[in-house]
């Protein structure tokens, strides 16, 4: 390593603590929000610099980038609760915040002793995974894992964010389609952009994960970025329970069920794909996996207020 690297490493080093500590100890929500936003990109260039690129696409684009989004949409909501009086004493808040400190710095030090203790030279998961990534159909380890190796984690999570996605719809209040307002012809012509590019980009990461950085969940959240921007700036509708959007939740679900579920039926054990069709499958199963993943995170935005709250006269509160 050079001097630059160790100064980079350093720097993130430092970063990541005093972020993270900035986070939970801002006076107001709307720095607290911005501070998490910074965190997730400092967080990525952390696990750029560890080669794990998979993860530094992940936390951009859904740590940082969609969850900060979600956020500042949540802000106007909760903020009026934050700004009551709080009822706790401020020494027993010092009192915990000492305490917090403490603890994770216990952790930091027992989690960094750990490590050192490792052995330099382990036949660990890397290897066994190396081995048999032949046998997978994908040519990134991290794929064969994720949708080989590992399906059963990856099915549960995709079940998973499809349950929270309809959760969240069901206890959003329902509001009347708000009005479009016109829209200047400068952010008129970046959305025009907007929309090719991310298409384009998504497709590239799709492919490229099966044998590099990338696959579904990158680029489901590269569609769902440009979804919730269209939302915002009024150019799509919000998107309401219809037979299309209900197809596409559940896609990649099927899909992932369906594929796991045919080796079974043929004698052999579940989600054992077929040798010579595994690495097609594979990539129809992310493309599946894509669509859904960026219709559900999508579903996570409540619709922007447009008229009278629900509830009130006129309007229809289911």
């Amino acid at each position: 390593m050079t001097a630059v690297d160790w100064l980079l490493d350093g720097v993130l080093a430092v970063l990541l603590p005093l972020v993270a500590w900035g986070v939970v100890t801002a006076a107001s929500l709307d720095k607290a929000i911005m501070l998490f936003i910074a965190l997730g990109f400092v967080s990525a260039l952390a696990w750029a610099r560890l080669d794990a690129i998979d993860v530094a696409l992940v936390e951009a684009a859904v740590g940082s980038g969609l969850t900060g989004a979600l956020l500042l949409s949540a802000l106007p909501s909760i903020e009026p609760l934050a700004r009551r009086p709080s009822s706790v004493a401020p020494r027993v808040r010092l009192t915990v915040r000492a305490g917090s400190l403490a603890l994770l710095t216990g952790l930091a030090v027992w989690l960094g002793a750990t490590i050192l203790r490792l052995p330099a030279r382990s036949r660990g998961l890397t290897e066994l995974v190396r081995e048999h990534i032949a046998q997978s159909g994908a040519l990134h380890p991290i794929t064969a894992v994720l949708l080989d190796f590992r399906g059963y984690d990856t099915l549960l999570e995709v079940a998973v964010l499809l349950v929270a996605a309809l959760a969240v719809r069901a206890v959003q209040r329902r509001r009347p389609e708000p009005r479009r307002e016109p829209i200047s012809e400068l952010l008129a012509a970046f959305l025009h952009l907007l929309v090719p590019a991310s298409i384009v980009l998504a497709g590239f990461l799709v492919w490229e994960g099966s044998h590099a950085p990338g696959g579904a969940f990158q680029a489901g959240t590269i569609l769902a970025g440009c979804g919730v921007t269209l939302q915002l700036t009024g150019a799509l509708p919000v998107l309401r329970m219809s037979l299309r959007v209900r197809a596409a939740l559940v896609l990649g679900l099927v899909v992932f069920v369906v594929l796991a579920s045919v080796p079974v039926v043929r004698g052999h054990d579940l989600l054992d794909y077929p040798r010579p069709w595994a690495g097609p499958l594979i990539f129809a199963l992310e493309l599946a996996l894509t669509i859904s993943i960026a219709v559900i995170l999508v579903m996570f935005f409540p619709s922007p207020p447009s008229g009278p709250e629900p509830g009130a006269r006129g309007t229809d509160p289911s």
